[in-house]
């Protein structure tokens, strides 16, 4: 009986600690994401990213005529 009261404790303790995990992992994401810099930076990467497909769309256009 013993046994199985410190198995569900684990258990129980085990669930909680993930569970404080994934919040602050959650926290941590949110209050990154809102920085004023780092969403400058993403706004650089999707616009890089963006430029970059539009230009291989034109050699692909070329290669296709």
């Amino acid at each position: 009986m013993n046994k199985k009261k410190r198995k569900a404790k684990r258990e129980l303790t085990k669930a909680y600690k993930e569970r404080m995990n994934r919040q602050q992992t959650h926290n941590l994401l949110v209050e990154v994401f809102s920085d004023p810099v780092f969403q400058k930076g993403i706004e650089a990467m999707v616009n890089n990213c963006s430029q970059n497909f539009r230009e291989l769309a034109k050699i692909f256009e070329k290669w296709r005529v």
